[in-house]
């Protein structure tokens, strides 16, 4: 099936969603953190998501630590990211099945227990890669519900008029712990080490942080209402409570249901053109951008990349401020023309400084865009759906990054210019098909549903 096929309007009707009326909901547009249940799911996640990123700077240090070998690192970083992609399907399913906020509390236990076995490893002098190569893959699978669910909670929290702005405060402290958790996480491991004159001491001042933080994050989660678990699917045929499906079957319901609802579909496969235009040049091109053209060094990448995280958060924090798009669906159009522009001029930057103000335009559209299509597939999908079709954004979003690093990779070896402007071509060209859609044109009715 071509791009066209996929982006092309159906003569379906849309399909009707109803959602429950959400727990606590506040009946305006106003600050979702007014909310006493999205305040703990967002506290709760802030520290989730500086505890991931702590993480991710621990484990490459620890593998450095004992071999000193990129291999090895590259090695399992692979072996713990394919379980991790793969499960990112079965836990939507598990989201729908057993409640959002128990997953929550689930994941956050197991992932402070981890990192609990790793500073006894540590601590007692028994770690080793073989440990890692079962520890690192644990927790991908655990990681792999963390942002599903998310996205699967907050309508249950929100009135459909906070959605946005709901979504942008996640969005923003996703981003805040994206940029502040590696930088901190390094920290925290060098000076302790430094300091005490031992990297293992160091290593595993970083992890116990890394245990606090998940620690901190299940408190918080545990303390959400309970009443959100009794949003259940009902039986169409007599009200009464559906029995839960098969997991396998119900990882297919989700896949299908996505497929035949032309909104969603549509939005996934937008989602998955931006990531992959993008990703690879951006990580990849914008790296060989600075050593090539610019004559930097990791520094001057760091700064370049700097810029697309200030975007993001400009970008939520202009959703936040003003709340959500009359129609939400827009922004992807939007996005992928205004990614063309910015990927077509890092092909032509002139100057350091030129490329960083074209990452910084495009990390603000990335973020409209996040906080915008999360928000239309919520209102889009039936409550008993949340956790599945908010698994399969997840992995719409970063299944093809591999594709577009190494794609990536090989097409600026030959020319540089040539990668930013063919990844601009081709991403303006799925905006241009997706404007002829009438669904994502459906403007949204800003009154909380009933």
């Amino acid at each position: 099936m071509t791009i066209k096929d996929t982006l092309e309007t159906t003569a379906a009707p849309a399909q009707a969603v109803t959602h429950p009326a959400p727990v606590q909901a506040h009946p305006d547009a106003g600050n979702p953190l007014r909310n006493r249940d999205f305040r703990l799911l967002w506290m709760g996640a802030t520290a989730v998501s500086l505890a991931v990123q702590f993480y991710a700077v621990g484990l490459v240090w620890l593998v450095l630590y004992l071999t000193g070998s990129g291999l090895q690192l590259g090695t399992l970083l692979t072996v713990a990211a394919v379980p991790r992609a793969v499960s990112m399907l079965v836990s939507g399913a598990l989201i729908d099945r057993f409640a959002p906020r128990r997953v929550l509390v689930a994941a956050a236990l197991l992932n402070g227990l981890l990192m609990a076995v790793i500073l006894a490893l540590l601590g007692g002098g028994w770690m080793s890669m073989a440990a890692l190569f079962i520890v690192a893959p644990l927790s991908g699978l655990i990681d792999a519900t963390f942002y599903p669910t998310n996205a699967a909670l907050v309508p249950r929290l929100v009135a459909k008029s906070q959605l946005a702005r709901a979504n942008a405060l996640i969005q923003t402290a996703d981003t805040l712990a994206n940029i502040a958790g590696p930088s901190l996480g390094g920290i925290i491991i060098g000076e302790v080490g430094r300091l005490s004159g031992s990297p293992l001491t160091g290593l595993m001042g970083g992890f116990s942080v890394n245990a606090l933080l998940f620690t901190i994050g299940f408190i918080v989660f545990l303390n959400l209402s309970r009443k959100t678990d009794a949003l259940r699917p009902m039986s169409e045929h007599d009200g009464a409570e559906a029995a839960p499906e098969p997991l396998g079957k119900a990882v297919f319901s989700g896949i299908r249901y996505a497929l035949t609802s032309p909104a969603i579909r549509t939005s996934l496969t937008m989602i998955a053109l931006l990531n992959f235009a993008a990703i690879g040049p951006i990580v990849v091109g914008g790296a060989l951008l600075v050593e090539r053209r610019f004559d930097g060094d990791a520094t001057m990448y760091g700064i370049m990349s700097g810029g697309f995280g200030i975007g993001m958060l400009a970008g939520a924090g202009v959703i936040s401020l003003l709340g959500q798009m009359k129609r939400p669906g827009m922004a992807l159009v939007y996005t992928a023309f205004a990614l063309a522009a910015g990927l077509i001029a890092l092909g032509f930057a002139p100057s350091f400084w030129f490329a960083f103000a074209a990452c910084f335009m495009i990390g603000i559209f990335a973020a409209i865009t996040n906080v915008n299509a999360v928000t239309w597939m919520q209102l889009k999908t039936e409550m008993h759906m949340q956790g599945r079709i908010a698994s399969l954004l997840v992995f719409a979003a970063v299944a093809l990054d591999p594709f577009s690093n190494a794609i990536s990779g090989a097409v600026a070896e030959l020319n540089l210019t040539a990668l930013f402007v063919g990844a601009g071509l081709l991403v303006g060209t799925g905006g241009v098909i997706a404007l002829s859609n009438r669904q994502l044109r459906e403007p949204i009715d800003p009154e909380p549903m009933s």
